[in-house]
């Protein structure tokens, strides 16, 4: 009897060990499949984490490049300069003469890397060949430390460095560089010829810097868009850009483009900084509204509520702050979420699903997704009651 008992408890020992060590197998399954999901979640909703990402990346290549930029301008500034201050082209002291950049892609990167206002100049070809056309202590000190002065020629469109370096003077010019020959000719205007009695021009060949190829794509997406702010800067004549009709016209403009103050004639340093101080004010709450309206959109794009990051992004657009960061990321995020939203439509055309359609008109009524129903005969478009709701 006593053998039976023991036999019985054994058997029952057993199985309990065997239970547990299954049910240990079980939560190590549950884990692992846990810890899987958890990174496949992490795949189908990164878009803030990478979005986030790449902006710090963006902030911090910024804060690198705005220190080679400085020392480069203090290089050429060297180059430049005579034992006594004055420029050894023009001749040309400094000290009463501003700083003038070209109209092109680096000069505007220059600008936001630096956190810097820009003065654009639209003047005649005869005031950008007379030395005097500017000539005052205060400017020519702001445009070294406060604000980059672009002159804006009639008649010449920005050029870019392909462009530049295409041209076969600019070619031999590069040639004589790389071989450690003096090129004292080698700074160029818009146009790339300067009149030796025009102002001089920051060398840039070292900052011939073009937009990336996704910068560019999302400028022309945005240039074409009816919802997302373009900026000025973007395209290549300014003046069309700006509806600029007149020479001496003298345009204020943010790091990115977006005007502050417009001027008939040429503004005085004490203007300037003027109107700078109130911008930096004003911009530093614009900025934290902006951050927060970002955040609302990333938050809404993660949790897939398209409703609600619609009304972001609006918010944000509605701002009219092209070329800021922050509304960048929201144009990254409205162009992704349109592709997905054009997909969808079509896959509602195919299955004839009209509800579908619907729908999505009403989600996206007054972005650009309504273009896909300015020649369409088959979709009925919603009522305004039905927008409403």
């Amino acid at each position: 009897m006593l053998k039976i008992l023991a036999i019985t408890l054994c058997l029952f020992a057993i199985t309990g060990v065997a239970d547990l060590a299954v049910e240990h197998q079980a939560l190590d399954a549950q884990r692992r499949q846990k810890n899987n999901s958890g990174g496949q979640n992490a795949r189908k909703r990164p878009a803030r984490n990478r979005r986030i990402e790449k902006r710090e990346d963006r902030e911090a290549e910024k804060e690198k490049k705005r220190a080679e930029t400085e020392k480069q301008r203090e290089d050429w500034r060297k180059e430049r300069e005579t034992p006594d201050g004055s420029s050894k082209k023009d001749g040309a002291a400094k000290e009463t003469t501003p700083e003038w950049w070209m109209q092109r892609a680096s000069t505007w990167m220059s600008a936001a890397d630096q956190d810097m206002p820009i003065l654009l100049a639209f003047i005649s070809e005869d005031q950008s060949a007379d030395a005097k056309f500017w000539v005052d202590k205060e400017s020519a000190a702001l445009s070294r430390s406060s604000v980059i002065f672009v002159m804006c020629i009639d008649g010449q469109e920005q050029v870019t460095a392909a462009e530049k370096s295409a041209k076969p003077e600019r070619k031999r010019k590069n040639e004589r560089r790389d071989e450690g020959e003096n090129a004292d000719d080698d700074s160029e205007d818009a146009a790339d010829s300067e009149s030796a009695k025009g102002p001089s021009y920051v060398k840039t060949d070292s900052l011939d810097e073009e937009w990336s190829e996704e910068d560019k794509k999302l400028q022309d997406a945005c240039k074409e868009s009816s919802f997302a702010p373009a900026s000025g800067l973007w395209y290549a004549n300014l003046r069309e850009a700006y509806e600029v009709e007149e020479n001496n016209t003298f345009l204020l403009v943010d790091p990115f483009g977006n005007v502050i103050k417009s001027y008939s004639a040429k503004p005085s340093a004490a203007k300037l900084e003027r109107e700078i101080e109130s911008h930096v004010k004003a911009a530093a709450k614009i900025e934290d509204q902006l951050g927060e309206l970002i955040d609302d959109a990333l938050k809404a794009e993660e949790e897939g509520k398209r409703k609600d990051l619609l009304e972001a992004l609006s918010a944000i657009f509605e701002l009219k702050l092209a070329g800021n960061p922050f509304t960048m990321t929201a144009a990254e995020i409205y162009f992704d979420l349109l592709a997905d939203a054009n997909k969808e439509l079509e896959a509602a055309r195919t299955n004839q699903d009209k509800d579908a359609i619907k729908a999505l008109q009403r989600a996206f009524a007054g972005t650009d997704f309504d273009k896909n129903f300015e020649e369409a005969k088959g979709d009925e478009k919603p009522d305004e009651s039905e927008k409403k709701d």
